[in-house]
C-alpha cells in the first residue's frame, strides 16, 4: 500500500530503520511475520483522501487492525 511513484523498503528483523517519506500520500506498513495476525500500521503524509481503498490481499486480522486505525487512529 504505497502512493504511486513511492519506493518500498524492507527492514530486517530486530533491525533498527529510519525511512524517510518524500511522497504525499497513504503508506500501510506491515510486520511480515507477523502480517497476518494484524500486525500493520498506517502513515498519513500530507494531505490524504480518506476514500483510499484497502488492497484486496490484505489478510482478515490485518484487514480488521488497518480500519480500526482508520475509524479510530489508533
Amino acid at each position: 500500500m504505497l502512493p504511486e511513484g513511492a519506493q518500498s523498503f524492507i527492514g530486517k528483523i530486530d533491525e533498527e530503520i529510519s525511512v524517510s517519506f518524500e511522497i504525499k500520500g497513504r503508506y500501510g506498513i506491515k510486520c511480515s511475520p507477523h502480517y497476518a495476525m494484524g500486525m500493520v500500521m498506517i502513515i498519513d503524509v500530507g494531505d490524504v483522501d480518506d476514500a483510499t481503498p484497502l488492497p484486496d490481499a490484505v489478510p482478515r486480522r490485518a484487514r480488521e487492525r488497518m480500519s480500526k486505525i482508520l475509524m479510530t487512529g489508533e
